[in-house]
């Protein structure tokens, strides 16, 4: 265990381990996948990449889950606060998250406000990439589970996810009552308060 050690010891409570995830959210990891996280946990130098850039490191679920699987999740607080109007987009089934570490970015890309879905791209270095919808609700649900604190609270992000009409949805307002799913305004959107979400690669 010496390497969930190290990263705790790194990240402190921006580390959401397997037994944070087990202790919180009642899933069950095999011995297997334990050690697979074991072996595949990023070196001591990422982690204080992570640690010095505001991204945090999250386990992903112990199988594939799509983004309505994650909102039952036993112990997840968050939920869609208004009507879902996206109950029957493509996106809901075929984006999941699973087994993994997520090095997640817990603010939005740095200047990509006010700047369309082109322009906020251009802004990722070649070692990062825009999470899908499902991933950026499991890293902030589970954070929201086992710290006990928000994050992404006051703006909304866009993730790699399509809706229906080609547009990316976005994801934002994290808090006790929820939090919101859209996509009204378009890859050519500039609103003042929608940023990018990013997750660093491997």
């Amino acid at each position: 265990m010496y390497k969930f050690g190290m990263a705790l010891d790194i990240l402190g409570d921006d580390f959401i381990s397997h037994i944070d995830i087990q202790k919180y959210q009642e899933i069950i990891y095999t011995t297997e996948q334990i050690d697979y996280l074991k072996d595949t946990i990023p070196s001591t130098e990422i982690l204080e990449w992570c640690r010095e850039n505001n991204f945090m490191l999250c386990v992903g679920p112990n199988k594939p889950l799509s983004l309505f699987e994650v909102q039952l999740v036993e112990g997840n607080t968050c939920s869609q606060k208004y009507e879902v109007w996206y109950a029957n987009e493509p996106f809901t089934k075929k984006d999941k998250v699973g087994i993994g570490w997520i090095m997640f970015s817990k603010n939005a890309v740095r200047d990509s406000t006010s700047k369309s879905w082109t322009e906020q791209q251009s802004l990722l270095a070649d070692y990062e990439v825009t999470p899908s919808l499902v991933e950026v609700v499991w890293c902030v649900s589970s954070y929201i589970a086992v710290r006990k604190k928000y994050i992404l609270q006051n703006m909304f992000v866009r993730t790699s996810s399509l809706a229906s009409d080609g547009g990316h949805v976005y994801v934002g307002n994290f808090n006790e009552k929820g939090f919101d799913i859209g996509n009204w305004c378009g890859d050519e959107g500039r609103p003042d308060g929608m940023g990018l979400s990013v997750i660093r690669k491997f």
